[in-house]
């Protein structure tokens, strides 16, 4: 009997991440929040880093995108352009 393992230990197929990734996700987000206040960590390189790791399936970052998504839906209507344009 063969049995396969998923392709990617740290995701299943179902959309969740694993707790390791998670965990070092949050724990780099915090390490960059605290870097943007010392001088001797690099906070919005750890951030993005965190980020990554959370990626779009974690609910952090859904609750993030949908966030973004209002944010940008709202200023549409009040009439002033997105960010970046």
């Amino acid at each position: 009997m063969i049995t396969t393992m998923p392709s990617s230990p740290a995701s299943s197929r179902d959309g969740h991440i694993g707790p390791v990734r998670l965990v070092t996700g949050w724990l780099l987000i915090g390490l960059g929040i605290l870097g943007l206040f010392l001088p001797f960590l690099q906070g919005i390189a750890l951030i993005v880093a965190g980020a990554a790791l959370l990626g779009r399936d974690s609910p952090p970052g859904k609750l993030v995108r949908n966030w973004r998504a209002a944010y940008l839906k709202r200023r549409r209507r009040a009439g002033r352009p997105s960010p970046g344009q």
